[in-house]
């Protein structure tokens, strides 16, 4: 019998017209940079163990969920290539199938950050502050320009641009910050750090905070993720341990902060990077490490008990145990040494390179 070429390429049409109709009619995301994200159901099924309830179709860009085990589905990204569920999701599997970047070098530069020079750096990651001080006034936010143009390699490749954010102090010279507080302190503000006196610790668990931080137009975060910034870089994550005399549950209440943080950046952004400085004891939980995309670590080897002192070995034992827990589920470990001393600059490194992770001086 023979066959009409012809009608065969009309049957192929049809087919893909109707696949395409099929694929467009799913639920689907539009993301800043024009792509977008078609969520496919698939049958639900019973979770690895074979216990609980089968997973069934559910929305990927919520973020929030971090107790049982998320939902995963397949995924059809236009534009970007296609991440296929995994049989056995981890907790929070939300954050699991987001892209994990492979960090071999970084900078960390808070003050005098020359656009220019540190785009002709040659590193994978580049920490910055959102805003350069000018001496007279609040510190200017840089551009959007200016944060693409550092995301430019020399090479021409891409590199990741984490802007620095302070979620427990708040700082004078920040947009926020109001002369009026020196004589009418408000409630968030808790008392100052003695070795930064313009810096003061805050009950970031009250809403007042989180409505500066994070809630609303206007906010410090909406203003890092107008930028254009890949993430951000969270400092002062620690300070729960020493507001935890007057707040019993201030570690669990930091862990609240950082989620409804990450949660609001990534229903923006779901590539938006969170990396937490410091605070490795917070590792213990899972969700946690779930959550954020790798830890810094200041003072690892030298520095915790005085400039440039080597820390005691059990110390250094405690923090490795931590943070090797995020460091074997592959995100990035970095470490930050205040060293000038080539000759304790090679023992950090030497400890630092075993152990796998990135360290600056």
């Amino acid at each position: 019998m023979s066959v009409n070429p012809r009608s065969l390429l009309l049957g192929f049409v049809s087919r893909t017209m109707l696949a395409m109709a099929a694929l467009f009619a799913l639920p689907s995301a539009l993301h800043r940079d024009g792509s977008v994200i078609v969520t496919i159901p698939q049958p639900s099924r019973t979770d690895a163990d074979g216990q609980g309830p089968g997973i069934s179709s559910a929305n990927l860009q919520d973020a929030h969920s971090l107790g049982a085990a998320t939902p995963t589905l397949p995924v059809a990204v236009v534009g970007r290539p296609q991440i296929q569920g995994s049989e056995d999701p981890p907790i929070a599997s939300v954050h699991a199938q987001r892209r994990r970047p492979t960090i071999g070098s970084w900078h960390y530069q808070l003050q005098k950050v020359d656009i220019a020079a540190l785009s002709n750096l040659d590193t994978d990651l580049i920490v910055i502050d959102h805003a350069e001080a000018t001496g007279e006034g609040p510190p200017v936010e840089f551009s959007r320009n200016e944060v693409e143009a550092l995301k430019t390699r020399p090479n021409g490749g891409r590199r990741i641009v984490l802007a620095y954010l302070s979620i427990g102090e708040a700082e004078e010279y920040r947009f926020y910050w109001k002369s009026a507080f020196a004589k009418s302190r408000p409630k968030w503000l808790a008392g100052a750090n003695k070795e930064w006196p313009d810096n003061h610790r805050v009950r970031f668990w009250m809403d007042e905070w989180k409505a500066i931080l994070l809630r609303g137009p206007g906010s410090y975060l909406d203003r890092i993720l107008d930028a254009g910034f890949d993430g951000v870089y969270l400092d002062r994550v620690d300070v729960h341990a020493s507001l935890a005399p007057e707040k019993k549950d201030a570690r669990e209440e930091m862990l609240k902060l950082v989620k409804e943080l990450i949660g609001r950046s990534r229903t923006i952004n779901p590539d938006f990077l969170v990396v937490a400085q410091n605070a490795e004891e917070l590792l213990d939980d899972a969700a946690y490490r779930s959550m954020i995309d790798g830890i810094a670590k200041e003072d690892y080897v030298f520095g915790a008990k005085g400039e440039a002192k080597r820390n005691p070995d059990e110390l250094v034992h405690w923090s490795t145990e931590k943070l090797r827990l995020l460091h074997r589920e592959g995100k990035m470990v970095l470490v930050v040494e205040y060293l000038m001393d080539p000759l304790k600059q090679s023992i950090a490194r030497a400890h630092i390179d075993r152990e796998g992770f990135i360290p600056i001086f």
